[in-house]
């Protein structure tokens, strides 16, 4: 059989009741037993009373401020599960203003902070739809059913990027049926779709080591592979002979520059990378600090952004894969620099293990060709 559980207030409500009748019936025993005198009698009674609602005022204060305390831990956990949640979760007036937004909301549109976000959005449907109407039949709906489950709808970045969004929202209304706002969350797409495509790359590449015939076909497709998921017009590949410091260029696509021969260790970017072992976007602000620190020199025509990353075999640098744009058409950032980097590690293996079985080939066709030269018979 099942106890019955009092909540917390009950418990003291009771306990109070018991204290309080308790008090009544033995003060008043005592009061008749000690005093006679009526002005002492009543003057007694009089304390009583004050003794009794301080006690109970004491006990109210003390059930209001643990509930208060509770309340509070609720509303702080509340406000946690809200900020550090994997979607960003939003509340937004009718007129097109958000009232809030969580840290994940404010990342997925590329602002710094919720603050931010919530203070330079004024128009939510033209800001940040890149079709307006889509805002004006997303509210439609939820007008119609309350809510909306799952809508798809293209979006506006900060700083201009278009990603691909799905939104699910209802409308929380007033004693009158009137909308006092909008709640939901959003998922970003775009980043899904685009990890997506960084796990088919690397398994294309992967899978591409034995079914070109040359480093210069698997080059060709690393690129190619590449430009599917970034911006890669300008691309190449460099290695890097310790035995020699040289670098050379097997693979250079640019619009601007012509294919680098081989060339001593220098100090350009490329050898910037080399010699740090660490991925490197140089913006035009970056590229002149370190001209100016004399950590690189130009080399070629100056690109806009520049975005490298070390090809890495184990605790071994083999090279650098770099990417480069000359126009404000094409910028590169922070999400580009992590692509680069994740799949330069299955890029480097791709060539370590083209250039081994190349070299294996090369091997036998010498021994090939030296059996088939011999004078004498080789068994």
């Amino acid at each position: 059989m099942s106890r019955l559980k009092l909540s917390f207030p009950l418990q003291m409500a009771i306990f109070t009741a018991v204290l309080g009748i308790a008090w009544i019936v033995l003060s008043d025993r005592l009061a008749l037993w000690l005093f006679t005198d009526p002005a002492a009698l009543t003057a007694f009674h009089t304390l009583k009373g004050v003794g009794f609602i301080v006690a109970a005022s004491l006990t109210l204060y003390l059930l209001l401020r643990r509930e208060a305390r509770i309340r509070a831990q609720i509303s702080q956990d509340y406000e946690n599960t809200i900020q550090n949640a994997v979607v960003g979760i939003f509340q937004s007036t009718p007129e097109g203003r958000y009232i809030s937004v969580n840290r994940e909301m404010a990342r997925i549109y590329g602002y710094d902070t919720p603050e931010q976000m919530v203070s330079e959005v004024q128009d939510i449907g033209s800001q940040l739809f890149v079709d307006p109407e889509e805002r004006r039949a997303l509210l439609e709906k939820i007008e119609i059913d309350g809510m909306i489950m799952n809508f798809e709808s293209r979006r506006r970045r900060r700083d201009g990027q278009e990603i691909d969004t799905t939104e699910t929202a209802r409308a929380v209304r007033g004693a009158s049926g009137k909308t006092l706002y909008y709640e939901g969350f959003i998922q970003d797409m775009t980043q899904r779709e685009h990890a997506a495509r960084v796990e088919d790359a690397m398994y294309e590449i992967a899978k591409e080591v034995n079914s070109t015939r040359s480093l210069g076909e698997l080059y060709a497709f690393i690129h190619q592979t590449l430009a599917g998921i970034l911006p890669a017009e300008n691309f190449y590949i460099a290695l890097y002979d310790r035995e020699n410091n040289q670098v050379s260029f097997p693979y250079f696509v640019d619009q601007y520059d012509e294919p680098l021969p081989a060339k001593p260790f220098g100090r350009g970017l490329t050898e910037y990378v080399l010699r740090s072992e660490a991925p490197l976007l140089a913006s035009p602000e970056v590229f002149r600090g370190l001209v100016a620190r004399g950590e690189v020199e130009i080399v070629g025509v100056d690109s806009l952004d520049w975005l490298g990353v070390p090809l890495r075999i184990e605790e071994r640098v083999i090279g650098v894969m770099a990417v480069q744009s000359y126009s404000e058409e094409t910028r590169y950032g922070a999400a580009d620099l992590s692509i680069l980097s994740f799949i330069s590690t299955q890029v480097a293996l791709a060539i370590e293990r083209k250039r081994a079985q190349t070299a294996l080939q090369e091997s036998e066709a010498r021994y090939r060709s030296l059996v088939d030269n011999s004078p004498i018979g080789i068994m």
